[in-house]
């Protein structure tokens, strides 16, 4: 009788360990991500104003391409298009 029930104590306090292992592990994983967000963050408010200032050099079109590409998730090839049409001079037929 105290076989069967030295089997079991022990099957289910294995169980409870790996679970409580794996919950552990679970918990780091999330902390690990979460730290990185916070990394990228830091790194951001860096890049930031880098990124402003050559914003701020280019000019109206130049700035309005690279925005439009931004926003519709276009290449730049396709968004600078339109633009490109719209500065070449066209010829009077």
């Amino acid at each position: 009788m105290l076989t069967p029930w030295l089997y079991a104590v022990t099957r289910r306090t294995a169980i409870d360990a790996i679970r409580k292992e794996s919950r552990r592990q679970l918990r780091e994983q999330i902390a690990v991500e979460m730290n990185n967000m916070n990394a990228t963050a830091n790194e951001w408010t860096q890049i930031e104003p880098l990124l402003d200032d050559a914003m701020a050099a280019l000019d109206k079109t130049d700035r309005a391409a690279i925005l439009l590409a931004i926003l519709k998730t276009k290449p730049c090839a396709k968004s600078a298009k339109p633009w490109a049409q719209m500065m070449t001079p066209r010829k009077n037929a």
